[in-house]
């Protein structure tokens, strides 16, 4: 079980309008490469700005939105 407080949750979990930091991005090494190249990595600010449902997790990062998959989501950590 994830809580909210100081301890790391995914992505997937925020709620919009929630500003987020980048803890960790787990999955395969294409994964994380991809995630990387779009600006996930330790340290990075993001807000959430829809959870999708059915649609894309989307996220406002580095001034622009990024789209991801519910899937992408949950595999990038966050406090």
């Amino acid at each position: 079980m994830y809580t909210m407080n100081n301890e790391s949750y995914p992505l997937s979990l925020a709620t919009p309008n929630q500003d987020v930091e980048v803890v960790d991005v787990s999955g395969g090494r294409g994964v994380r490469h991809r995630l990387t190249e779009l600006g996930f990595v330790p340290g990075a600010k993001l807000r959430v700005v829809n959870r999708g449902a059915p649609g894309p997790f989307l996220v406002a990062a580095r001034g622009m939105r990024i789209a991801l998959s519910p899937g992408m989501a949950h595999k990038i950590m966050v406090r």
